[in-house]
């Protein structure tokens, strides 16, 4: 994610999940930075859109690197 000026706010995914349902994923230690970041931009755009922090609802497990593939057994 960037800021109106190009700069970085935070290293996140975003997935479509439905027509007008998405899921973000960002660093568990920018949790609250990136729901700051939303809440304000909600605000300012006055948009309808609700964002919710799920982060205890959820958990994530990267695996990349040369060896991930032969990991997951593909």
């Amino acid at each position: 994610m960037q800021h109106q000026k190009g700069g970085y706010v935070t290293d996140c995914t975003l997935s479509r999940l439905g027509e007008k349902k998405f899921f973000m994923v960002a660093p568990t230690i920018q949790q609250e930075r990136v729901l700051v970041w939303m809440k304000k931009w909600q605000a300012i755009l006055k948009s309808r859109v609700h964002v919710q922090d799920v982060t205890g609802a959820y958990t994530a497990l990267d695996l990349i690197g040369p060896s991930s593939r032969y990991l997951m057994g593909t």
